[in-house]
């Protein structure tokens, strides 16, 4: 039975994302094999899972889940002032954030740190929603269930 109640937490840290891959030769045996080309991707989803572990109370679900994130990232030192108003938010500063890494392939990193923990595949995620808001404390707000 899948859990219909929605389960929210944070995952502090910078989103990495799930973004393009390479394919090369390994050294030793001389298969092909595929890497992601983000090197923080490893660490991120393991952030996640341990997160989603201590607070998804279940077994991975099998039927079909919702999930919404939203995420919080750094903001430029050119969104704060200087002087004597160093530290302080410029009142022009902006709440959304229209800028690299894509929402999608965090959304991919994140599913992928849920999988095993919360549902077992991410293709049981069949409905979604998803920001990207500068913020002081990056990471993640997710919250799940099942439908």
């Amino acid at each position: 039975m899948a859990n219909t109640e929605p389960i929210t937490f944070f995952v502090p840290g910078i989103p990495a994302s799930k973004g393009s891959t390479k394919s090369m030769r390994h050294a030793a045996t001389g298969k092909m094999i595929t890497m992601s080309t983000c090197k923080t991707l490893p660490a991120w989803q393991a952030t996640v899972r341990l997160i989603a572990d201590r607070h998804w109370p279940h077994n991975p679900s099998r039927g079909p889940m919702s999930a919404t994130a939203e995420f919080w990232l750094p903001r430029p030192k050119s969104h704060y002032g200087t002087g004597r108003n160093a530290g302080k938010l410029k009142p022009n500063a902006p709440t959304w954030a229209p800028v690299t890494p894509d929402g999608d392939k965090m959304e991919r990193a994140m599913w992928d740190g849920l999988t095993g923990v919360v549902f077992e595949n991410d293709r049981q995620v069949v409905r979604w929603h998803g920001t990207k808001v500068y913020g002081d404390r990056p990471g993640v707000t997710i919250t799940v269930m099942g439908l």
